[in-house]
């Protein structure tokens, strides 16, 4: 029956491909019958997944993006091809173009084709760990719009160390007008034993983007953690629940009983506790995650514990940070808001995506823990107390490197000639 699904499954994701490479000949048919006029400094962005709504993660990229483009590029226009309202970007000067995988059709081409660049957002899909559509719609995107006389671009991407036939197969026959910019070492050197193409190497875009500015939100937040005297007078840490490698390993109440667990003994010990979550979207929120947790503690134990429960914007998240000794977190991209303020961060991963990012600020092994590794004994306390204890001489490794990541970061944007 296993074998039937995935029979079944590829042959779905076949068809969807044979169906879009039918639209490269459409594209060049409809680029030779009309004259396309380029908007100089044009930009067009795919959102990083279908799912990018409630995904801090995504909205980091993108915001990363966007302000290396308006840094770089004077008068720059920007465009957004999103496949669901997604708010991240309405308080920047960006239009978002609705749109349907499934009608490339002439309207799209009018729609997109006066844009000189494009990018992809790769994130961490394009191994095809979670479709192989999701690699397959991007990349055969970018073969399009190339038609189109649009330069295409595959930018801050990891590829973990079992991707796909299917994505193996697309980068080993990738056309050599398709720009790649991977984010890591680690993926750049898994990229290189499956495709001749050209690969450049630079740190996430999201790394780029700036904090956001107070506002009434931070400034309610930031009176009620302030106005505890728990907070005022403890250690501060900030904890990110990430469900998602745990629910798929059906290890999550586990990792739920032991998260309680950690989190009362720290309050013994005198820490305060912020529980901040990453991920909003149904399935795999962090905050349904951190509200399990919250619950399961004493009256006296919620006391030295606050929980972020409104939806903030990655950059809104970014500016908390600074208010806390240490963050632990499940999410790439929060440890990379975090790295990016120059503040201490240990790392839980999984799909090997982190390894490469802590290298490029030389930070130690101990800041990261496989997640596998966390339901294991007194693990989690034991790696939240080394990253505590080392967390002066992490800031300063992160300040130290984090200029010039930054600059390396902007690459993505200012390589293209």
């Amino acid at each position: 029956m296993q074998e039937i699904k995935q029979f079944c499954k590829f042959l779905y994701h076949l068809i969807k491909h044979i169906f879009l490479f039918r639209k490269e000949f459409i594209a060049q048919k409809y680029a030779l019958n009309k004259e396309i006029y380029k908007i100089p400094n044009s930009f067009l962005i795919l959102e990083p997944a279908m799912t990018s709504k409630g995904n801090l993660g995504d909205e980091a990229l993108i915001l990363g993006v966007i302000k290396t483009i308006k840094k770089n590029y004077i008068n720059s226009k920007i465009s957004i091809l999103h496949y669901s309202t997604n708010d991240g970007m309405l308080n920047e000067d960006v239009n978002l173009i609705p749109f349907n995988p499934d009608k490339l059709d002439q309207t799209f081409f009018d729609s997109v084709s006066q844009f000189e660049r494009f990018y992809v957002l790769g994130a961490d899909i394009m191994d095809g760990h979670y479709s192989n559509y999701s690699v397959i719609f991007p990349i055969q995107l970018c073969r399009i719009l190339s038609k189109l006389d649009i330069k295409t671009n595959i930018i801050s991407f990891s590829y973990n160390s079992h991707p796909t036939k299917y994505s193996k197969f697309l980068f080993k026959y990738l056309p050599n007008n398709i720009r790649i910019s991977c984010r890591d070492f680690v993926s750049l050197d898994r990229l290189k034993k499956i495709t001749n193409h050209d690969i450049e190497c630079y740190p996430d875009i999201a790394l780029t983007m700036p904090p956001s500015l107070m506002n009434n939100i931070l400034e309610n937040i930031k009176k009620d953690l302030f106005s505890n005297p728990n907070f005022v007078n403890k250690k501060k840490i900030l904890i990110n629940l990430n469900p998602l490698p745990f629910q798929k390993n059906n290890l999550e109440t586990k990792f739920l009983t032991i998260s309680k667990n950690t989190i009362s003994t720290l309050i013994k010990e005198g820490f305060f506790i912020c529980l901040a979550p990453h991920v909003y979207r149904d399935g795999d929120s962090d905050l349904n995650a951190q509200k399990i947790v919250y619950s399961k503690l004493s009256k006296e134990e919620k006391s030295s514990v606050y929980v972020l429960d409104q939806k903030l914007h990655a950059n809104e998240i970014k500016r908390l940070i600074t208010y806390f000794d240490l963050v632990i977190t499940g999410r790439m991209h929060m440890a990379i808001a975090t790295i990016g303020m120059g503040q201490a961060c240990g790392i839980v991963g999984y799909q090997g995506k982190c390894e490469g990012f802590i290298n490029l600020f030389d930070l130690p092994k101990s800041c990261l823990i496989n997640f596998e590794d966390i339901i294991l004994g007194n693990n989690f306390l034991d790696f939240i107390h080394i990253n505590y204890n080392n967390l002066i001489i992490n800031k300063e490794r992160c300040k130290l490197k984090l200029d010039i990541n930054i600059s390396e970061a902007e690459k993505h944007v200012k390589a293209i000639k």
